[in-house]
């Protein structure tokens, strides 16, 4: 049975603003701090199909993640099916709440091969991929602070 992890954090940005980011792909790899690079192997950069290999490190573990976009809804939601050493599925979901306020709900549901300790390997990274991903969504919030020059609320 594949954990679940859910980060939500709310951005003072519209929400088309905090998709164009979350659409741009390449950029994961400069907010996602684990995932060293994105790596397409798919034609395509975006939307349903495309694929890329993620290599990914949590302190002393070190992975290849693949990742397939299973839905592209813009501007309110993507998801993607995980393969190899991590399985699973995330999905990136926008909720408007205003015109300038957008909550961000990172949520995936993910097992581990025995090679990263399985379940147990699971239960021991939840809380310490949950404040990655915390982080993570910081650091998205930053850049698309940074790229647009708004300060962040």
């Amino acid at each position: 049975m594949p954990t679940t992890i859910t980060v939500v954090r709310a951005m003072a940005f519209p929400r088309h603003i905090v998709w164009e980011r979350l659409a741009d792909i390449a950029s994961h790899a400069g907010w996602m701090k684990e995932a060293t690079t994105i790596e397409f192997t798919s034609a395509q950069r975006a939307g349903v199909g495309t694929v890329a290999e993620v290599p990914t490190r949590i302190g002393p573990f070190v992975a290849r993640d693949r990742i397939e976009f299973t839905a592209w809804n813009e501007p309110s939601d993507l998801s993607v099916r995980h393969s190899g050493v991590i399985s699973g599925t995330g999905t990136f979901m926008l909720d408007e709440m205003g015109p300038s306020l957008t909550t961000v709900t990172w949520q995936e549901s993910i097992g581990l091969t025995l090679r990263l300790g399985g379940r147990l390997g699971e239960l021991i990274a939840r809380p310490i991929i949950t404040r990655i991903w915390e982080r993570n969504l910081r650091d998205l919030e930053t850049q698309i602070a940074a790229v647009h020059d708004i300060s962040p609320a």
